[in-house]
C-alpha cells in the first residue's frame, strides 16, 4: 500500500471504530515468534466493524489479510505493508436452537470449554491447538482421524461484493486441509452432548499426546501436509531431524515442525522448509506441499 493508501485507510478504521496500531512485530502476533513488522494492525471489535473495514479496504483495491491467533502463518522479514486484520476482539460464543455459534475470532479452546459447560463435545481432538474458529475453517484443522469440518453446520463469510453469506458445511468443499476460501465471520457448529467426565477424558488423552510428540518451542505449527504417509515420516528418513538454518531447527521431537530457538527470522525458516522439501523430493520423489500461509 501507498501512504496515501494507509492514510485513507487509518480514517476509515478510525470512523467506525476499530483500534489501529503502528509498526506491530510479528512475533507478537504468530506463534512462530519471529519475522518482520507489520505497518498496520487493524483490530475490528464487532463483526459489523470487521464488514465494513473488508468492503473499504477492497474499495481502494486492497485484500486485506485476516489474521487470527497466527498459527499456521509466518510473516515475512522486513516491513509488510498489506492491511492486516487482525480477528481476536471478535470472540462471542453461544447457545441457538439450532447449535453453538462461534465469532471468528474465538479461540478453539474457548469454544470447547463453552461446549463442554453446556454438556456437548466433539472438537476435543483440537485441545492445545493455539488456532481460532475462523483460523480453524480456513484449513480445516484436523487431528487424530477428525476434522473442523466434522462438526460444522452452516458458515458465514464475507463474499467478494461485499455481502454476508451464509454458506452450509456441505457447499465448503472441505478437504484435507482446505478449507473456507471467503473471510469468515462466525460458524455454527453441531456438536455430540457429551458429558463432562467423557470429553475431558478425551482432551487430557489428545492434549497428553501432543505434549509427547509435538516440540514446546515456538513454532507455526505442521510445516508440510502429509502425502501417502504423513510429512514427518519422510522428513525424518531424510534423516533432517536437527537440521538448522541460522536459528531456525528441524525438531528433535516431530520432523514435521521447524522451531524457533529463540532468534529465528523467517529467512532461516523459509530456507530451511526449502531444504527440506528439496531433500524429501531428491530421496523418495515426494513433491511435500507447504501447510503455512506466507505473508509478505
Amino acid at each position: 500500500m501507498t501512504q496515501t493508501e494507509i492514510s485513507a485507510l487509518d480514517a476509515l478504521a478510525v470512523k467506525i471504530g476499530l483500534t489501529v496500531t503502528e509498526d506491530v512485530p510479528a512475533a507478537q502476533v504468530t506463534t512462530f515468534r519471529g519475522g518482520g513488522t507489520l505497518k498496520r494492525l487493524y483490530l475490528p471489535h464487532t463483526l459489523s466493524q470487521l464488514q465494513t473495514f473488508v468492503r473499504g479496504c477492497r474499495a481502494f483495491g486492497e485484500e486485506p489479510f485476516i489474521l487470527g491467533g497466527g498459527s499456521d502463518t509466518v510473516i515475512a522479514d522486513g516491513e509488510v505493508s498489506r492491511a492486516v486484520v487482525r480477528t481476536t476482539e471478535l470472540r462471542v460464543v453461544k447457545m441457538t436452537d439450532r447449535g453453538v455459534f462461534a465469532e471468528c475470532g474465538a479461540r478453539i479452546s474457548a469454544l470447547n470449554a463453552f461446549a463442554v459447560q453446556h454438556g456437548f463435545g466433539g472438537l476435543e481432538f483440537l485441545c492445545g491447538v493455539p488456532a481460532t474458529v475462523g483460523g480453524a475453517l480456513r484449513m480445516n484443522a484436523g487431528a487424530f482421524g477428525w476434522e473442523t469440518a466434522d462438526f460444522v453446520k452452516e458458515i458465514t463469510c464475507l463474499a467478494p461484493d461485499g455481502d454476508i453469506v451464509d454458506v452450509p458445511a456441505g457447499e465448503v468443499g472441505f478437504a484435507y486441509r482446505e478449507g473456507v476460501k471467503m473471510p469468515v465471520l462466525s460458524a455454527l457448529f453441531g456438536l455430540t452432548p457429551t458429558s463432562a467426565e467423557e470429553s475431558a477424558s478425551r482432551a487430557s488423552e489428545y492434549t497428553g499426546i501432543r505434549r509427547r510428540k509435538q516440540p514446546s518451542l515456538p513454532s507455526c505449527g505442521s510445516v508440510f501436509r502429509g502425502a501417502e504417509k504423513p510429512a514427518g515420516f519422510y522428513i525424518e528418513r531424510a534423516g533432517l531431524k536437527g537440521a538448522r538454518r541460522g536459528g531456525a531447527a528441524v525438531s528433535a521431537v516431530h520432523a514435521n515442525f521447524i522451531v524457533n530457538e529463540g532468534n529465528a527470522t523467517v529467512s532461516d525458516f523459509l530456507r530451511l522448509a526449502d531444504l527440506v522439501h528439496d531433500r524429501v523430493l531428491a530421496l523418495f520423489g515426494v513433491d511435500l506441499e507447504r501447510e503455512f500461509v506466507l505473508l509478505e
